[in-house]
């Protein structure tokens, strides 16, 4: 099935990097499911907002999600149930075949997921679960 983004999914895709909107609309082409973008850049009173509700670890501006172009995005399959923790899996393998089809490596980036933080294949060691979230991480030189 072809997937389209929607208008509002497109607005907040378009305030990502160009390297995570490459990956986005790759993963959109190859999802079981349709995405919706819920976050791309945030400005301060939302980034603090989240922080104070614990949706965010981070204060302004130390999110990836504060640069210009954002450097995270939040991205949640459809239908949503945030109870689905399957479908937030198959969503993670999703970006990160998208990632690698576009050749993210090849641009001086790789992609982090919220669900494994630290980049070890491993959920069960996270302490802060943020299955939506996903982020460029530049590579070293």
């Amino acid at each position: 099935m072809a997937w389209h983004w929607s208008e509002i999914s497109q607005q907040r895709l378009v305030t990502c990097h160009p390297v995570l909107q490459q990956v986005l609309h790759t993963a959109l082409d190859i999802s079981p499911f349709d995405l919706r973008v819920l976050e791309g850049h945030r400005n301060e009173d939302r980034q603090n907002e989240l922080f104070r509700a614990g949706h965010s670890q981070l204060t302004w501006p130390h999110s990836k999600h504060n640069a210009q172009p954002s450097l995270a995005v939040d991205v949640i399959p459809l239908p949503l149930d945030w109870s689905n923790r399957f479908a937030f899996h198959v969503l993670c393998g999703v970006m990160f075949s998208a990632a690698n089809l576009i050749k993210i490596h090849a641009k001086g980036w790789r992609l982090r997921s919220g669900q494994d933080w630290n980049g070890n294949w491993r959920n069960a060691d996270q302490t802060f679960h943020d299955a939506p979230h996903f982020e460029l991480v530049k590579l070293q030189d």
